[in-house]
């Protein structure tokens, strides 16, 4: 996060500010019409609820969009609220059980994310070498984490034979 900070001018900042459809479009998609996709695809594949649920996660996860802090703190806090809501209408085709919303975690996970992209953008307007460093070093080692990632999940899914398999 604090290499996000590293690319995030203030004063495009305060533009984006001043100017928010664009993130105000990017939410409507983040709780609106994502949840509503993942709501379709799991229906169409028949996915079990735990699928569900992790999908509707990440479709409703703040992101990482480098090229908006404003959007990832506003849907961040939108979250709170959207989170559960959307759970609430999604999940009910599922089970009838009470799903327990983390509302300390996403708040904390706001103070996460302003933390490291503050201090990020502090090291850009006072030191703009070392966050060029920064940023380089962040690049490597996302690629690192995205490739780590991506083999974990292929191990999981052929670990019980079921992925691939052909089924007679």
């Amino acid at each position: 996060m604090m290499s996000l900070g590293c690319t995030i001018e203030l004063d495009k900042l305060v533009q984006q500010i001043k100017k928010p459809l664009p993130a105000l479009i990017g939410m409507a998609l983040q709780f609106i019409v994502y949840p509503l996709v993942v709501f379709g695809l799991v229906h169409a594949f028949q996915l079990d609820q735990s699928s569900f649920l992790i999908a509707m996660q990440y479709s409703q996860n703040a992101g990482y969009y480098t090229h908006c802090v404003c959007m990832t703190s506003l849907a961040t806090t939108l979250a709170v609220g959207m989170m559960p809501l959307n759970l609430y209408i999604y999940s009910s085709s599922f089970s009838t059980h009470c799903l327990t919303i983390p509302y300390v975690k996403i708040a904390s996970g706001l103070v996460l994310i302003l933390i490291p992209v503050s201090v990020g953008m502090l090291i850009l307007r006072k030191l703009p070498k070392v966050a060029a460093n920064v940023v380089n070093v962040s690049l490597i080692s996302r690629y690192y984490f995205q490739v780590s990632t991506f083999i974990s999940i292929h191990k999981c899914l052929t670990q019980d034979g079921s992925y691939g398999a052909q089924h007679h």
